[in-house]
């Protein structure tokens, strides 16, 4: 094309150069160009790991086996790398279709009242002892290493009892793996 041998301007000092830049920006117009910067470029990754997890979940249905043997083994892995923390306390898990929080938190303010150092998980707050935390996540039974995590850091401001909001989803899909619950 007569265009890439346009008069030189003060950013291409030789026609050579001026053909390398023009080579790149057609290359950059084209199609797998765009998509492998696309693909690199950090934005995008949070977008190809969503559009992975849908194609996963359409495959294998929520209460598929080999999904359920996934999370089971998810929950394993994280009580065995926070050293099943919850077995030093003694742990109520409250459950149940409507209350779960309210009846959550009225235990932990009951067996406070009473002197006990207590850990709270549900699904808007976090409590060790009187010490309270905003539950960001929203979720009423959070993610296995979430949960031991948080579990952990009870055992070690000495928690005596757990208080624990659990769905039955999260008991079907093994999240409480690891945790041995009294009440």
């Amino acid at each position: 094309d007569p265009h890439y041998l346009a008069p030189l301007c003060k950013e291409h000092h030789t026609i050579a150069h001026a053909i390398n830049v023009k080579v790149q920006e057609k290359r950059r117009e084209s199609y797998v160009y765009k998509w492998r910067w696309d693909f690199y470029n950090d934005r995008t990754w949070p977008h190809a790991l969503e559009t992975l997890k849908d194609f996963f979940r359409k495959l294998l249905p929520n209460e598929h086996p080999v999904r359920l043997f996934y999370h089971k083994l998810v929950a394993m892995a994280a009580a065995i790398r926070f050293g099943f923390p919850a077995n030093k306390m003694v742990v109520i898990a409250v459950t149940g279709t409507k209350g779960k929080t309210s009846t959550s938190n009225m235990i932990h303010r009951i067996l406070t009242e009473a002197g006990r150092k207590t850990g709270l998980l549900t699904t808007i707050n976090f409590k060790v002892g009187e010490d309270e935390e905003r539950n960001v996540t929203n979720h009423t039974t959070i993610s296995p290493f979430q949960l031991q995590k948080k579990i952990r850091e009870m055992a070690d401001a000495r928690c005596e009892v757990l208080v624990l909001e659990v769905t039955s989803h999260a008991i079907v899909q093994n999240r409480l793996w690891g945790i041995n619950v009294d009440t």
